[in-house]
């Protein structure tokens, strides 16, 4: 087939391709765009899902007359003027491409007036040709109507969904931005019925109440961390705000909503230990940092980006964000649906049960769960010594049940703890603490295993590492690995698949605080007494008191509860009595 060069109405269709894949994508444009501006106000008006109809209407500075034909030309804007200018960008919108892709594919009508004119100019475009033309009244700002997408595309209109599935996702766009611009007011309609409104009243919080609810809004942490030249601020989740996906994920670089992997994994870093692996937090994370040290023109929809100090954004972002539950996780996961809980005057905590001190050999005082409320007086020395960390009860060990769970009787009821879990959070905790140098035994036989290439040189870079973690490794070829000592708390555990699943970790994360991290809960759960494992009374006493001893002794590493708590009152009322 002959070279030919392409009719540019063609040429158009393909590059808005490239920026317009569906009416979130309209919807994203057209309210950057509007942000840019400086709108205060900016509402959304939607039928059938954004396909037939699309309405943004802001209240920002607007476009002269003079300049309204040039915002339809590709490569048209007013937001950089050189190449100097692109390694420098300070607004969501730079490459002049918005307004022409979406009249490549669409009708689209602007009506925009800048505050200084008495009257405004209305255009009307169609798959990039000027239909009308001319002067209207109209109140400051601009308001751009798109109709019919794709209509022109029959080949992209049927990948379309359908408008119940497009609608929710330009609500998501909406939603960012929403979360990103807490001082601009957004108003989303759908079919003629309101499905969003936000006070613009410059508080994240009340943005996130409009979006999310007044009750996830006040049990929300706030993230605020800064040093030279970066700063984090935002909001997280305590753990017991858990949910099942990332939906509720958001990360915004200097105000633009962006999907990054390295903020992602070190977010969730930061909750390792915290949430169980099917669980996810809620974050609303916004990243400053000087705009030359970010690409942002890396993905044609904007969507991703590079950044220059990878490695620095993701420990000081998994920093800041563990600072900021570290006051509120003992507290919070610590009784998370399994018992009584201790208040917190001003941190949203659950409402209390009770709490109790007593003195126990040895002149410890220990923090008691019973059945009392909690005095005004102990709420007041909450308030002044910062959030309490609660701490066991003193536990009775009753016995075993089905050599996975020690039953215990504590003050005001009965708790069963998985020995599994409570002696990983034991084992982890000392490897956390106590260094990175473990005790190691020398293998009678040297386990042969099995690597790929790329994991043999993993394996020559961090191989000190690993052996300050108790594992001595040896070359055979580019296939194999000879194992020749062990930590000496895996004794009697599956050594291949503990240090394959450590590789395996190496090789995701790279190396640094992120693998030795799990490295430390790989070791623990690993190292730790299984479920079917028949204890004594002595060896179940001796567990429960290394687990009081714990920072965080109501869950595991990986998220999961050690215990189950059954009040008293709960047993009476399940007997009748």
């Amino acid at each position: 087939m002959a070279i030919i060069q392409l009719p540019q109405d063609l040429v158009a269709k393909i590059a808005a391709g490239e920026v317009i894949e569906r009416p979130a994508s309209v919807s994203k444009e057209l309210v950057e765009n509007s942000l840019d501006a400086g709108a205060r106000r900016v509402e959304v008006e939607l039928r059938g899902g954004g396909i037939p109809f699309m309405r943004v209407t802001d209240d920002g500075q607007g476009i002269p007359p003079e300049e309204v034909g040039l915002a339809f030309l590709r490569h048209a804007t007013s937001k950089l003027a050189d190449l100097a200018d692109l390694a420098k960008i300070s607004t969501l919108g730079f490459r002049g491409e918005a307004l022409p892709s979406i009249a490549a594919v669409a009708e689209v009508s602007m009506l925009t007036r800048v505050p200084d004119r008495e009257l405004g100019m209305m255009v009307r475009i169609k798959e990039g040709r000027v239909l009308e033309r001319g002067e209207r009244g109209c109140p400051p700002g601009t308001t751009v109507t798109v109709r019919d997408l794709f209509s022109g595309l029959p080949a992209r209109r049927k990948f379309l969904r359908p408008a119940t599935t497009e609608a929710r996702r330009v609500t998501d766009v909406v939603a960012r931005y929403c979360l990103a611009y807490p001082e601009v007011q957004f108003l989303l309609y759908n079919d003629g019925r309101q499905s969003l409104q936000t006070p613009g009243d410059g508080q994240t919080t009340s943005a996130v109440a409009s979006l999310y609810g007044a009750q996830l809004a006040k049990a929300l942490v706030p993230v605020d961390a800064r040093d030279a030249s970066l700063a984090v601020q935002g909001l997280i989740s305590p753990p017991s705000e858990s949910r099942a996906s990332r939906q509720m994920i958001n990360f915004f670089i200097n105000r633009r909503w962006v999907q990054s992997a390295p903020l992602l994994r070190a977010l969730e870093d930061a909750y390792q230990d915290l949430l169980p692996g099917d669980r996810f937090p809620v974050a609303l994370i916004n990243l400053y940092l000087p705009p030359d040290e970010v690409d942002v023109n890396i993905h044609p929809a904007k969507r991703e980006v590079r950044f220059y100090r990878e490695g620095d954004l993701y420990a000081f972002v998994r920093r800041a964000v563990r600072e900021a539950i570290g006051h509120f996780a003992p507290a919070k996961t610590a009784f998370a649906g399994i018992g009584p809980f201790l208040t917190h005057p001003g941190g949203g905590f659950p409402a209390v049960s009770g709490y109790m001190s007593q003195t126990v050999p040895g002149g410890l005082n220990q923090t008691l769960v019973g059945g009392s409320v909690l005095t005004p007086a102990l709420e007041l020395e909450a308030a002044d010594q910062g959030p309490l960390r609660i701490q066991l009860p003193i536990l009775r060990v009753v016995g075993q049940m089905g050599d996975t769970y020690v039953i215990a009787e504590g003050p005001d009821g009965m708790y069963l703890v998985d020995q599994h879990t409570a002696h990983e959070r034991v084992l982890y905790e000392k490897l956390k603490g106590g260094g990175d140098e473990v005790s190691k035994q020398g293998l009678l036989d040297p386990l042969v295993l099995e690597v790929r290439p790329a994991q043999v040189g993993l394996l020559a870079s961090w191989g000190e590492v690993l052996e300050r973690w108790g594992f001595e490794v040896g070359q055979l070829d580019q296939n194999a690995c000879l194992l020749r000592t062990a930590p000496s708390l895996l004794r009697g555990t599956k050594l291949k698949e503990a240090f394959q699943e450590i590789l395996t970790a190496l090789e995701e994360t790279g190396g640094g605080p992120a693998w030795e991290e799990r490295l430390r809960q790989s070791l623990a759960c690993h190292g730790a007494v299984r479920a079917g494992q028949s204890l004594s009374i002595q060896e179940m006493r001796e567990l429960l008191l290394a687990l009081e001893a714990t920072d965080l002794p109501y869950t595991c590493p990986h998220g999961r509860p050690t215990m189950v708590y059954l009040s008293s009152a709960r047993l009476a009322k399940e007997f009748g009595r």
